[in-house]
């Protein structure tokens, strides 16, 4: 009789991890909203609570490169296992190919292979801890597909569906509803969410420290003070530094990587 009370008061690795949410993550912080979506974003530091929360340790078992249709693609498999006896739950398959903007060319490779780690932790995460209905897969995922999709139909369904996106992005970041400005549909304008316009119409930071505050990319870019660190010019190390911000949004990384490329060609 104590057996059968102890199962039926056991909670499922469901109920565990609800709790865990309602208790110890943040939005924001562990996970992500958008709106419309029926599920959150999980993201790298709520899967990493859940793994620690689970006893799970995530263990290589394959990197793979090759080249797909002329891009490379990286492929990461991990296996999910506990921590305590070893045993293997279940495995988390992560991908990134170089078609997917990761900011400035230089070192791309690099951070494609974090990526494709990131999305198979996160991943075999979800299904280790039975949590892929409590949770989608982390939001690069929804971001990547998003931005491949801009590639398909015809302009104005580009431009919508760029509209939509930037909307539901800059919703889950800011809770703020983006600035789109739509004068037709062929010079549709999307400002990033770290961005706003000064009374030249310019774009200029409103985020990311006071080295860049108020200034547009290329103000920034003309700082030509040697970094110590980088030995790049300041401006350039600075911009290259909020590439790597997991927090800054694909728009404002776009606008970045043009500056950058425009700065480096002149």
């Amino acid at each position: 009789m104590t057996t059968e009370t102890a199962k039926e008061t056991t909670p499922t690795k469901l109920e565990r991890a609800t709790a865990i949410k309602d208790e110890l993550m943040k939005e924001g912080v562990h996970y992500g909203k958008i709106q419309g979506a029926t599920s959150d974003f999980l993201w790298l530091s709520g899967a990493s609570l859940l793994a620690d929360a689970f006893e799970i340790d995530a263990l290589l078992e394959e990197l793979r490169e090759e080249d797909v249709d002329g891009q490379c693609r990286i492929t990461v498999v991990l296996n999910m296992c506990n921590a305590e006896s070893g045993d293997r739950l279940c495995a988390g398959v992560g991908t990134w190919d170089s078609g997917e903007m990761l900011g400035n060319r230089q070192g791309a490779r690099q951070r494609g292979i974090a990526m494709a780690y990131k999305r198979a932790y996160v991943l075999g995460v979800r299904y280790a801890t039975a949590t892929h209905g409590l949770f989608s897969q982390d939001d690069d995922l929804v971001k990547s597909n998003s931005q491949v999709q801009l590639d398909k139909g015809s302009a104005e369904n580009k431009i919508q569906q760029m509209t939509e996106y930037a909307q539901e992005k800059t919703l889950k970041e800011t809770g703020k509803e983006a600035k789109v400005i739509e004068e037709t549909s062929a010079t549709a304008e999307i400002i990033p969410p770290e961005m706003d316009k000064n009374e030249h119409g310019e774009l200029i930071f409103v985020r990311f420290g006071a080295f860049v505050k108020g200034r547009t990319i290329a103000e920034v870019l003309a700082d030509a003070t040697p970094d110590e660190k980088s030995g790049q010019d300041k401006g350039v190390s600075y911009l290259n530094w909020i590439l790597t911000l997991d927090d800054a949004s694909q728009e404002l990384k776009n606008e970045i990587t043009k500056g950058i490329q425009g700065y480096e060609s002149s």
